[in-house]
């Protein structure tokens, strides 16, 4: 199979550097990496996201090289299974217990917060009311329900 060689040239904060980066070996901020056409373009796409690199060697436009099928935004099913409702997705889970909305709310609002931000650390672990009314932007939330939140769903 025909491969391309793609150099990728570190910038910014770790330009020169040795590291490795997801699995790439960059020696004094350059890594080459052999590659088939069709690898090319999520390669890039991923390095040139999450970190400062330049690109060279490139044969042909990125674009180009990504799999038609990879181009269109549109899901396909390759099953011909129902797609359930809401409600049958619920029927579906055989009884097993789901947080309501606002138990919901609590949960990510709780799981925002910092431990170590707690109080009553020795008796009953929790964040403070105001934080989590803050985050919920729902100054109705009470002590109980955090607390019998984080003992149902946390612990």
């Amino acid at each position: 199979m025909d491969q391309q060689v793609i150099r990728m040239t570190l910038t910014g904060a770790l330009e020169g550097k040795t590291v490795v980066l997801n699995k790439r070996q960059f020696v004094d901020g350059v890594c080459e990496v052999p590659l088939p056409p069709h690898e090319v373009g999520g390669l890039i796409k991923y390095f040139t996201r999450c970190y400062q690199v330049t690109i060279s060697g490139l044969d042909t436009p990125v674009y180009e090289q990504v799999e038609p099928e990879q181009r269109d935004n549109h899901a396909i099913r390759e099953d011909d299974s129902d797609v359930l409702t809401e409600e049958q997705q619920v029927d579906a889970d055989d009884g097993v217990e789901k947080p309501t909305d606002r138990q919901a709310a609590i949960i990510a609002a709780v799981n925002c917060i910092d431990t170590e931000k707690w109080v009553e650390q020795d008796t009953n672990p929790h964040p403070k009311v105001r934080d989590v009314a803050k985050l919920m932007e729902d100054p109705t939330v009470t002590k109980e329900e955090i607390c019998e939140v984080i003992e149902k769903w946390l612990s």
